[in-house]
């Protein structure tokens, strides 16, 4: 069998991640932790020992990153990761750092630790080496981000290309006058003297117990507990229940969506992923986990207030939530680009893409026409994929208030449907109303 390093292997050659010409993964697991791996589920599962202490371990369809999530399922990761290693420390093991882009989050409120090269036996005399970069790379940014009203999409991503901006954080006062900030700060300068005296063998190092660890952990879920995300009204806000609620058209709308996507099937072998595009507070993200009840629905939101509420009211399904743009995708980032952006992620999962109220923005807003709209969501989905989309025809209000008077397209429903044509299989239109049609079909190969 042959195994290649992934790209992102050079950082841990001794524990780094292998795939096969097939796409399983392989990695080299410390003996020690096999055992707890086993009886967790806050980790990738081992599945098979191939050799000796080398395993295939569990592969995750589709990876999220730190920097595309809402604020408060940002506090949930940095939360999860401090209930896990209090899990850890408690088997005498731990985390020899506190990287955030080392778990994803998966729906149903579960995020997943997979970078298993990192968990090694507590030693007492190190304490907890992976501190520091929790505090630089979580932490911190929450607080940062808990003093702007608004948090634009891809604030974090400055972190990520210079890690000394962390540190030059204006932070509010209200941050430095936490009896807890001060603590952080003595403890992680106690901590450094630590490993320098270890390195001298005539000085016997203090022990950092594991008692006082766990009492250090607990101090930190309170600071993250602490932090709340300040808004500024957006016209987003309320918007199903200030705004298009009229006339029955979300009853409507919502009856036309479940009938038409009748005719959806997938593969009843293989995970399904769902792209709701514009997903808002999250309405129909929850109708189509109900639909779909077992798919994954990745719920695509750029409004932040809009994207933090559709977090807390879908946390407990297989909803998950992304604060990103279909006009600004996350790029790929880091070394060689082995984090992978949003739309080639989206392009190896998606099943079906739902593009509902979207369309006459993306054409006056964008100046797009219909092609260069279908033949994106055609370009980022499996084959034999499904596109649900919305039709506003000139004649809606709502395309009125919006409409670029110099649109160089057309905007003809029978044009539209020519265009849809040329990427998919037609296979129903249902109308909503006298001014919005539904259009499902299935991607031509």
């Amino acid at each position: 069998m042959k195994l290649t390093p992934i790209n992102s292997s050079h950082k841990d050659p001794k524990h780094g991640v292998l795939m096969s010409e097939v796409g399983e993964i392989y990695r080299s697991i410390d003996p020690n932790v096999i055992l707890h791996l086993k009886k967790s589920n806050r980790f990738v599962k081992p599945l098979k020992e191939i050799e000796g202490n080398f395993f295939q371990v569990e592969k995750f369809e589709f990876e999220t990153f730190y920097y595309e999530y809402p604020f408060d399922m940002l506090k949930d990761s940095a939360l999860y990761y401090l209930d896990t290693l209090t899990e850890l420390v408690e088997n005498d093991l731990i985390y020899s750092d506190g990287n955030p882009l080392n778990s994803t989050y998966t729906g149903n409120a579960q995020f997943l630790q997979f970078d298993l090269g990192s968990i090694v036996a507590l030693n007492e005399n190190l304490g907890w080496t992976g501190y520091k970069q929790f505090l630089t790379d979580w932490i911190w940014p929450i607080y940062a981000l808990s003093d702007k009203k608004y948090i634009g999409i891809g604030e974090l991503w400055n972190t990520l290309n210079d890690n000394q901006l962390i540190f030059h954080y204006n932070l509010n006062w209200k941050h430095k006058i936490r009896p807890s900030f001060w603590v952080h700060n003595a403890f992680l300068q106690n901590q450094k003297r630590q490993n320098l005296q270890t390195l001298n063998t005539s000085v016997k190092a203090n022990k950092i117990s594991k008692s006082r660890i766990i009492s250090l952990i607990a101090l930190l879920k309170s600071d993250v507990n602490s932090a709340k995300m300040r808004t500024i009204k957006t016209k987003w806000d309320n918007y199903y229940s200030n705004t298009i609620i009229r006339n029955s058209y979300l009853e409507n709308k919502l009856l036309a969506v479940k009938s038409i996507l009748e005719q959806v099937e997938f593969n009843s072998e293989n995970k399904s992923y769902i792209v709701d595009w514009g997903a808002n507070d999250g309405y129909f993200s929850m109708e189509l986990a109900q639909i779909f009840p077992n798919s994954t629905i990745i719920a695509i939101e750029s409004d932040h207030n809009a994207a933090n509420e559709l977090y807390k009211k879908c946390k407990n399904e297989s909803i998950i939530p992304i604060h990103g743009s279909i006009l600004n995708p996350t790029p790929s980032l880091a070394f060689s680009n082995y984090r992978k952006g949003l739309s080639e992620r989206l392009k190896n999962v998606t099943n079906l893409h739902v593009c509902l109220g979207l369309m006459h923005h993306l054409q006056h807003e964008q100046n797009l026409s219909f092609s260069n709209i279908l033949a994106y969501f055609a370009e980022n989905s499996k084959a034999n994929s499904y596109l649900l989309i919305e039709f506003v025809k000139n004649t809606d209000p709502r395309y009125q208030l919006i409409r670029n008077p110099n649109y160089p397209y057309s905007e003809n429903i029978t044009d539209f449907k020519s265009q849809f044509e040329a990427y998919y299989q037609l296979m129903n239109e249902v109308e909503i109303n006298e001014n919005r049609v539904l259009f499902l079909g299935k991607k031509k190969s």
